[in-house]
């Protein structure tokens, strides 16, 4: 009797143990998304001989650590029965499964050239069924930024056109300006001139007309939306119309107050000229030269020629500004004079009885000539054209003067 009660004693005690020593659990995500590849893992004690899953979706495993995809959103039950000999222990899970949000955005406008300014995205993406919210937002802007923001870290930009201009803002008329950059130049004048440069040039341009000229710079680029699959054109301009913090680039060009005189295109040697100055008033200082020798400061010039030859005459006026200022322009004028050289001269004898006289000429670069001989009495015959010729004086016992005009191969 003490040994029968002794082994009851132990088989409750072995039956104790063995129970406490099975137990099941599962290790799994309790929150997926569809189509995720789920891991399902037992977590068990005591020594397992076989695993049976059940996903909840009809779907099984007999894999001790398997993995599942769903296919449809919602809340499932997974169940592992697990074989211990000849016992059985099961656990079950909870699984909600949500569906995939529709992601979809817009742009404000549908201007993809961006010059520092806002660019504002609009979320219009949608949550599943099974969702109310998203925890995390990402945004690729395509410029190298991610973030979760509805604006980019640094917004992408067009063309950005600068330019200075390396000359003189003021100057004279023609006026030349010189400027720098790249793109497509508008220069102001009334002919609205635009002028196509490349990259880092230099160039100069002439404003012939006193006036204001504002000068603004071109830029242009074009990218392709890929995703669209449309090519867009974008442009901008330096200085900004539209920004009052914009420096403006002008140039002013002031006229030029004209000078002018009148001479004669052509004389003779020993002629005195008056040369007359036609320029504007507001000159007070001459300036006269002749071929860069003979120089006068008289407001008109008066001179003797007395060589045969071509003379330039020069005149650059100038006046003292009203103040220090005031920009001054100062204009120049010449012409030119030819100066031809004829003498006339003749030598004569007496021939015959009835006072006949031989005149011989000696005039020098002469092709025309006119005899005047004093004496009107021979009517036709007072005069002569040759270069040589003879006078009949007759009886008379008067003086008579007699003269030769000559002319030379240029009217004189």
């Amino acid at each position: 009797m003490l040994s029968r009660l002794f082994f009851l004693k132990l088989f409750f005690i072995g039956a104790f143990l063995s129970g406490y020593a099975q137990t099941v659990d599962i290790k799994s995500p309790s929150e997926v998304c569809l189509k995720d590849v789920i891991t399902f893992e037992p977590v068990i004690t005591g020594t397992a001989s076989g695993y049976s899953w059940a996903f909840g979706d009809n779907a099984t495993s007999t894999q001790r650590i398997t993995s599942h995809t769903y296919s449809t959103a919602g809340t499932v039950t997974v169940t592992l029965t697990v074989t211990f000999g000849g016992t059985t222990q099961s656990a079950t899970k909870t699984v909600i499964v949500h569906d995939m949000p529709t992601v979809d955005f817009t742009l404000d406008g549908s201007n993809f050239c961006f010059r520092n300014q806002n660019v504002c995205l609009t979320d219009k993406s949608t949550m599943g069924s099974t969702t109310s919210g998203y925890a995390i937002r990402t945004v690729l802007w395509g410029d190298g930024s991610v973030n979760s923001s509805l604006s980019p870290a640094s917004n992408p930009k067009g063309p950005e056109p600068y330019f200075d201009i390396t000359s003189d803002t003021m100057g004279c008329a023609p006026f030349t300006a010189t400027s720098s950059s790249p793109f497509i130049w508008r220069m102001g004048d009334q002919a609205q001139t635009s002028i196509s440069a490349s990259k880092d040039s230099v160039f100069s341009y002439i404003y012939d007309t006193p006036g204001e000229y504002f000068i603004y710079l071109e830029g242009s680029d074009s990218f392709v939306n890929e995703a669209a699959g449309n090519t867009y054109q974008c442009s901008a301009l330096f200085p900004d119309t539209n920004r009052r913090d914009y420096p403006y680039r002008k140039i002013i060009v002031l006229p030029v107050p004209p000078v002018s005189f009148n001479t004669p295109e052509s004389i003779c040697v020993g002629d005195t000229v008056l040369i007359t100055d036609e320029s504007d008033d507001v000159y007070t200082v001459y300036n006269w030269s002749i071929n860069d020798v003979d120089t006068s400061t008289k407001v008109d010039l008066n001179y003797v020629f007395k060589e045969e030859g071509l003379y330039t005459v020069n005149y650059k006026p100038t006046y003292i500004p009203e103040s220090s200022f005031q920009r001054y322009c100062y204009d120049r004028f010449s012409n030119q004079v030819e100066v031809f050289f004829v003498k006339a001269g003749f030598s004569y004898e007496e021939q015959g009885l009835c006072s006949e006289y031989i005149f011989i000429d000696s005039s020098e670069n002469a092709i025309a000539y006119i005899w005047d001989f004093d004496h009107p009495k021979s009517g036709k015959q007072n005069t002569s054209t040759n270069s040589n010729t003879s006078h009949i004086y007759g009886q008379d016992t008067v003086t008579y003067t007699a003269c030769l005009a000559v002319e030379s191969r240029e009217g004189w």
